[in-house]
């Protein structure tokens, strides 16, 4: 019977997946010994990210935004969780929140435009995106929304201006 070792790739990813866990459980430990703070809950909260344990990952953030309810950063992380659950309501609400405290902050304007775009609120998908190229201009997931929200607006033309956009910053249509 031959023995069949893993690849280097599957080998990286079991390696990658006992370092998460092992991130987790020591976050946990410390949470437990009573380190009940931002910090704490936050790492968590992207640990379990991470590990896609969407439900944990949600409840870590929101002690967290316990500690420091107006951290812009922990808001978007929250909200990435509820978009990746489906909840695109609150993901679009605290990615509004968070550009509240930071109005230039690039990633929350970017999943807010992407909740929009799932949630078919083109109109407001051309605004959202629209300021994250005033920041970044090559940005591809702004292009490749805004190629999106302008066919289903019906506006071929800029629908086919920002197809090339997208395209040349290395957006793959196919």
């Amino acid at each position: 019977m031959a023995i069949k070792m893993p690849s280097a790739e599957e080998a990286q990813r079991a390696q990658s997946r006992l370092e998460r866990e092992g991130a987790v459980d020591r976050y946990r430990q410390l949470i437990e010994a009573g380190y009940d703070d931002y910090a704490v809950w936050y790492n968590l909260g992207v640990a379990l990210t991470n590990m896609e344990e969407w439900e944990n990952a949600r409840d870590a953030f929101e002690h967290s935004l316990e500690h420091e309810p107006g951290n812009a950063q922990a808001l978007v992380n929250l909200g990435g969780v509820c978009y990746r659950m489906g909840e695109y309501d609150k993901a679009e609400e605290l990615n509004r929140k968070a550009l509240e405290i930071v109005p230039d902050f690039l990633h929350a304007r970017s999943n807010l435009g992407m909740v929009l775009l799932l949630t078919e609120k083109y109109d407001q998908v051309v605004v959202e995106m629209q300021k994250v190229l005033e920041i970044e201009p090559k940005h591809p997931v702004a292009l490749a929304a805004l190629t999106q929200a302008y066919e289903k607006l019906g506006d071929e033309a800029k629908h086919l201006e920002y197809r090339k956009k997208a395209e040349e910053a290395g957006v793959n249509f196919k």
